[in-house]
């Protein structure tokens, strides 16, 4: 233990003397080169992992070895050890495997906290300790992982108690399986930061102490950094800032060691965050960057946006304004790809989600015919006995019932058989039909921001290689104004491209299956959550669109007039309270959007009037029409809740632009919308009837053009 404690020391000042001499010049390509001469030493051999699942049968075998690679891949690439966590639990059910299928499940509930979805996460781990818990063997093992993972969800969300409970409820099932406490260090670690995000240091600074003395001999090292990464945590927090200096360059050493690149990205963030409140502004800097090429070549959407933020706070005192302004730009670009490439990862758990509902549906489906088919048994059973009674009695009604029989068993047959093929080929009709009107639907709306993007790329050839000729004959500044028209152009391609991206990300939504509980609601609560947050939703993005804007336009949230009316007589009903909550949310959103389109139109006419009266002022005609001014305009929506009999009507009502009658009974198709190109997708109101019709409910529309426009929902009080 001594030496083992004195190499790790050693390596500790090595490293620590080269990061502190030699940071000013050090290069991504010298990390990049320490990366791969250090994977001779790492734990997994991602190399001979791959060229044995290739070679490998489809058999319990090549589920071990997917588990192994998609647990590197889980702390590296996300994305890769998602889809190898997939293959893992899809090949351990098609085997009946229910081992693999717990170890994959909690590989997949740590790519479910790593998106941030902690609730999937949950969901995923509790899925994964159902199965444990019927295993005969490695029942412990998988009760393990799957209390860890519960713990480590539970403290990532505040709730420490409960981490507390499912970490100590994973050290008792880990020691029953490994024994060797060594072996399971990093839930020690686990309990250690649970106890440094509560608060209590000198319990956190007890446990990880433990995971580092047992890590010394342990075998796993792939955790190490880990629990360097940790005590660094737990020191800055104590505020020993040069003892957390030295565990984050530990966590470093070791994280090039195993290849642990998570681990390291966050150390170099860490470092980074230290340096910057001691005011070492130029080592803040060195980390930083560090961190955010780590990021940037290995996809960690967690340390991009903090690094390169930390780079502009740096820059900023550094009195550097332009590279201040240019990573505090990146900063702000680079959230919305995280977002993006976040909710992309949240949809393929969904899709994984929706993949499991399926397959439960399809067994359902199953055993129901399977009883359907005992039920018809017994059922011939009971009448061929009855019939075999009756001509017992009587030998010659027995021989002609009989060839009676037989002939309706042929025809029956016969009748069944045609009806199934018949229903087969009704239902593949129908599938095809609603597929030809989709891919009609998507084709019309994703085609013309395509024709923009396309059209618009040949231009920007074009003007490129006129700019090149340009600049060859010395004409600079006709090479900019080129250069400025190429910008102008590429701001309509991205334009057009996010218009595309909002119409497929509209589709998807679309698409997706309703698979809430129904819970008892109170219903008028809910609207009246919904109403509100509407409203302020609709305020709030009012106010920023007029501060992005050069222009002065109407301020629509402070002027509109929000009426809520509830009927006290109604009780709670069941029904899945997000699934209505979204249709309310579209229903109220298209209200705002009419009574603020209309309030515009006024304003504009408003506006038309004044030019108008400007140019009247040396004639009567205006003194003698004032009389006729009309009223000024406004904007009212109004929210209601009333009890019929055994229905619930909620109304939404507004007084805004309304609805041409033409177009009255289109509103509810797929990619029909009257708002302007890029405002809407046309699949709000679609989706709405869909997640209605789902429920039993429905939902009415009358309006007027000019006039305003009425929402009806009515839901069952009975259900």
């Amino acid at each position: 233990m001594y030496r083992l404690v004195k190499v790790r020391a050693v390596e500790i000042a090595i490293h620590f003397l080269l990061l502190h001499y030699f940071k000013k010049t050090i290069s991504i390509a010298v990390l990049s080169f320490f990366l791969v001469t250090s994977l001779s030493g790492q734990p997994f051999d991602v190399g001979a992992l791959r060229k044995k699942i290739k070679l490998s049968d489809e058999d319990s075998t090549r589920v071990l070895l997917l588990g192994r690679l998609s647990t590197y891949y889980n702390h590296n690439h996300l994305d890769s050890g998602f889809f190898l966590a997939r293959q893992m639990i899809s090949l351990s059910r098609k085997l009946k495997y229910p081992y693999g299928e717990a170890w994959g499940l909690s590989i997949l509930s740590t790519s479910a906290d790593r998106t941030g979805d902690m609730t999937k996460s949950l969901e995923i781990a509790l899925s994964g300790l159902r199965i444990a818990e019927t295993l005969s063997y490695g029942h412990e093992e998988m009760s393990a992982r799957a209390y860890t993972q519960l713990g480590v969800v539970n403290f990532l969300t505040g709730h420490y108690p409960e981490s507390r409970s499912y970490l100590h409820k994973a050290l008792s099932y880990a020691g029953s399986f490994y024994g060797d406490e060594k072996k399971y260090y990093v839930i020690y670690a686990h309990l250690a930061n649970a106890f440094r995000r509560e608060g209590l240091l000198d319990s956190a600074l007890y446990y990880t102490q433990k995971a580092y003395y047992l890590s010394l001999t342990s075998s796993e090292v792939f955790f190490f950094p880990y629990v360097r990464n940790c005590e660094g945590d737990i020191n800055q927090a104590l505020g020993k800032q040069k003892e957390a200096k030295q565990f984050y360059h530990d966590a470093i050493v070791q994280g090039i060691k195993v290849n642990h690149l998570f681990q390291l990205s966050y150390s170099f963030s860490q470092l980074s965050d230290i340096f910057f409140k001691s005011g070492e502004l130029d080592s803040c800097v060195y980390f930083a960057k560090k961190s955010l090429a780590l990021s940037q070549a290995f996809f960690y959407g967690t340390f991009i946006p903090q690094a390169s933020n930390q780079m502009a706070l740096a820059y900023e005192k550094l009195h550097q304004p332009d590279s201040a302004l240019k990573y505090l730009k990146y900063s702000m670009e680079v959230k919305d790809k995280v977002m993006s490439q976040t909710k992309q990862q949240q949809f393929q758990l969904l899709e994984f989600e929706e993949l499991q509902r399926q397959e439960k549906i399809t067994r359902a489906q199953q055993q129901y015919s399977a009883r359907i088919r005992n039920m018809l048994l017994i059922s011939g059973l009971a009448v061929l006995l009855l019939i075999s009674t009756l001509l017992y009695r009587n030998n010659r009604i027995k021989q002609k019932s009989n060839k009676l029989l037989q002939i309706k068993a042929l025809e029956i047959e016969k009748a069944m058989q045609s009806l199934r093929e018949t229903q087969s080929q009704l239902i593949q009709s129908e599938k095809m039909a609603s597929l030809g009107e989709l891919t009609a639907g998507i084709a019309h709306e994703i085609q013309n921001p395509l024709n923009f993007v396309n059209n618009f790329s040949e231009v920007n050839k074009d003007l490129l290689m006129e700019m090149k000729e340009e600049m060859e004959s010395g004409n600079f500044n006709n090479a900019k104004t080129i250069a400025n028209d190429v910008i102008s152009n590429e701001e309509k391609i991205n334009h057009h491209g996010k218009r595309a991206d909002a119409i497929i990300k509209g589709m998807l939504q679309h698409s997706q299956t309703n698979n809430d509980a129904k819970e008892p609601t109170d219903v008028n609560g809910l609207v009246n959550e919904y109403a509100k947050l509407a409203f302020h939703a609709f305020r709030g993005k009012d106010r920023q669109d007029s501060s992005n804007s050069h222009q002065s336009t109407t301020q629509f949230g402070p002027e509109v007039n929000l009426q809520i009316d509830l009927d006290p007589s109604i009780s709670k009903i069941k029904l899945a309270p997000q699934e209505i909550g979204r249709v309310l949310l579209n229903v109220l959103n298209n209200a705002f959007y009419a009574v603020k389109e209309k309030q515009e139109r006024e304003q504009k006419k408003k506006e038309l009037e004044k030019e108008e009266e400007k140019q009247e002022q040396k004639t009567e005609i205006r003194r003698d029409v004032m009389h006729d001014v009309p009223e000024k305009y406004q904007p009212q929506v109004s929210v209601s809740t009333k009890k019929k009999g055994n229905q619930i009507e909620i109304t939404v009502k507004d007084n805004g632009i309304g609805i041409p009658h033409t177009i009255a009974d289109k509103i509810f198709q797929p990619f029909f919308t009257t708002k302007p190109t890029g405002q809407g997708t046309g699949l709000g109101l679609s989706l709405s009837y869909d997640i209605l019709k789902a429920h039993g409910a429905e939902i009415k529309v009358t309006g007027t053009e000019g006039q305003g426009s009425e929402f009806l929902i009515i839901l069952n009080a009975n259900s």
